[in-house]
């Protein structure tokens, strides 16, 4: 399902597409290499925090060999939008709460 997904997101954002199966199974891991937590398929859709998800590691290459991963959904999410001042200052409130504690 990932790779179906993954070439609709291409077409529709008018990026290159290269990935096949093979390809897919060469990058398959069970474990989120930034979190380094257990990745679940889900049976139904909707978000879950710790299923797999196909990371572009630079957006604008697309869904190319070498500039894909996978990694969990809460990954992918932070890594999509978050600026990295936004994850600076949820550190350092992380920081402060474990002070606090």
């Amino acid at each position: 399902m990932l790779l179906i997904y993954a070439k609709n997101r291409a077409k529709l954002q008018k990026l290159p597409f290269d990935l096949d199966l093979k390809y897919m199974e060469e990058i398959w891991t069970d474990i989120c290499p930034i979190f380094n937590i257990p990745l679940k398929k889900y049976e139904t859709q909707g978000h879950h925090a710790d299923s797999y998800s196909l990371d572009k590691i630079i957006p604008s290459h697309g869904y190319v060999k070498g500039n894909v991963r996978i990694i969990s959904a809460r990954a992918n999410m932070l890594r999509s939008n978050a600026t990295a001042q936004e994850l600076a200052l949820i550190l350092n409130d992380q920081n402060f709460i474990e002070q606090n504690s």
